[in-house]
């Protein structure tokens, strides 16, 4: 985690507003929800759960929280800082971020982002494409073994995809209780 010390990666890192100026190149061009979106001082950054951020990363007792997803305009500036910075992030922290920071999109009824997507979509294929070498290389090997293989993973195939209808239905109200799992320690 020292690697990620003192890297720009959300809002709350941009003390220059260097990024935000990159974002938005006047004060006029910052959207009305943005600009009344509630700036969260360290002590109560501190004092909200890991639930309401789209990144909790944890070593040991240090933990590392970025994309507060609070109000519509923090979740908003956190999928533009996410999508200009994130590349800084593991991999896999990156998956984590893009699916939270869709799902917080969702509950505060802001438009989809398609760039956020791809990185979402992008990290998806990227483990059914591992998935799928590994299962062309087992039918080579042993063909009744790979059957068993591709009926487990159509099966892990179905249960992702009742897990993204599920997300579709939290509504707002839930969305006050927080992420809930779906934020996960690294």
């Amino acid at each position: 985690m020292k690697k990620l010390s003192g890297l720009v990666l959300d809002v709350y890192d941009d003390a220059g507003g260097q990024v935000l100026k990159q974002i938005f190149e006047t004060r006029e061009a910052v959207p009305e929800f943005i600009k009344s979106a509630h700036y969260l001082a360290p002590e109560e950054q501190a004092s909200l759960p890991d639930d309401v951020f789209a990144l909790v990363l944890k070593d040991g007792d240090v933990s590392m929280r970025k994309y507060a997803c609070t109000d519509p305009g923090n979740t908003a500036l956190a999928v533009e800082y996410f999508l200009r910075e994130g590349h800084k992030l593991p991999e896999e922290a990156q998956k984590t971020a893009a699916a939270n920071l869709q799902v917080a999109c969702e509950w505060y009824g802001l438009p989809p982002n398609h760039a956020l997507e791809k990185v979402a979509i992008g990290a998806l294929l990227g483990a059914v494409g591992k998935g799928a070498a590994g299962l062309a290389s087992k039918v080579m090997k042993n063909p009744m073994s790979a059957l068993g293989t591709a009926m487990t993973g159509l099966s892990v195939v179905q249960a992702g995809q009742q897990a993204k209808a599920a997300l579709h239905g939290v509504n707002a109200a839930e969305a006050q209780q927080g992420f809930g799992n779906l934020v996960r320690p690294m």
